[in-house]
């Protein structure tokens, strides 16, 4: 099914908008750069490639964006109030695309709000397609207190787009071995969790062997057992009960579920040290298991910044280093 991208949704939730004003990096301290630097160092010194090597068939500048439903919804669903728009998706693409890796992005909001649709999103979609990838953002079902969204509805929607993209690699020009997902705050979550508990994507008839490369944007929590205080009203909305916790919470997953055939992972983090810690203990439990994962502290960026930055023109703190990592978990 196709359809012009039209309906915004934006409940109301406690989160940080995609659109806020990202040019206050411009301020930030030499200091902090500089410290940073040595990061991303490290990083170039790792590249095997970049996906600028992809052929020009996929880094053709788009003409149009394309959205799909990528999964039916139950009647009960719309009785409740769930729309198409909450389960379509996104394709930004080079017209003569054809074998280019993909990126599909999942937007945050507390699980509560968001939208695949807004014009950051589109700067990361020319970013990505500069670069020679298919990309894709997904929409997905939303908790509100006047519905049943509720876990796994919004985990299993993320599964089904990245099984959709897969399923569908020849009709939108996509390498189905080259599948990356990258999310922020709740979005990070999401893919996060995509990649750690097999339950979601077998749901669909895929595995996390169908991906590359997954890429954390600063989600709050990798343990949603352990939440900051300042959190606790959210999640619980949108994860009632223990078992929804645990069933839910990525590093909880991968302590039984990772191993060296898991998607490599970028773990971005930034902020208080709880934060942080939660983040690396998600890395060593990944790389314990024989996975790849690397941590990133952006303190020099707060929370929006780690995604409104991405993709801007000449930006040198996120951007290069998501770039670097995708060029390298999803080379040829």
């Amino acid at each position: 099914m196709t359809e012009q991208a039209t309906t915004s949704r934006h409940r109301s939730a406690t989160y940080w908008p995609a659109d806020r004003a990202i040019l206050e990096t411009m301020n930030r301290t030499s200091a902090g750069l500089l410290a940073f630097a040595i990061f991303l160092t490290a990083c170039a010194n790792q590249g095997q490639g970049t996906a600028s090597d992809e052929p020009p068939s996929c880094t053709t500048p788009r003409e149009e964006i394309v959205t799909h439903q990528y999964r039916e919804l139950a009647t009960s669903d719309l009785d409740l109030g769930s729309e198409v728009n909450d389960v379509s998706l996104d394709v930004h693409a080079s017209p003569t695309a054809q074998g280019c890796p993909a990126i599909v992005w999942v937007h945050g909001g507390s699980w509560q709000a968001g939208d695949k649709s807004t014009r950051l999103t589109t700067v990361k979609a020319d970013h990505f397609i500069e670069s020679g990838h298919v990309f894709v953002s997904v929409n997905y079902r939303l908790a509100a207190e006047d519905n049943d969204t509720r876990w796994p509805d919004f985990g299993s929607d993320v599964a089904a787009a990245t099984t959709w993209v897969r399923d569908n690699a020849d009709t939108i020009g996509v390498d189905p071995d080259r599948i990356s997902l990258i999310g922020h705050s709740s979005g990070a979550h999401l893919v996060s969790i995509v990649g750690t508990n097999p339950a979601l994507l077998a749901e669909h008839g895929a595995s996390t062997d169908d991906l590359a490369c997954v890429i954390s944007l600063d989600s709050v929590t990798h343990d949603l057992t352990d939440p900051p205080p300042w959190e606790v009203d959210i999640i619980d909305l949108a994860f009632p009960g223990r078992e929804a916790l645990v069933d839910g919470s990525p590093t909880l997953q991968a302590e039984l579920h990772a191993s060296e055939a898991s998607p490599d992972y970028l773990i971005i983090t930034r902020g208080r040290d709880a934060r942080i810690a939660s983040a690396e203990r998600l890395g060593a439990t990944l790389t314990a298991a024989g996975g790849v994962a690397q941590v990133a502290d952006l303190s020099p960026y707060d929370h929006s910044e780690v995604s409104t930055m991405l993709g801007i023109e000449g930006e040198e703190i996120v951007t290069p280093v998501v770039d670097d990592f995708v060029a390298n978990c999803s080379a040829p």
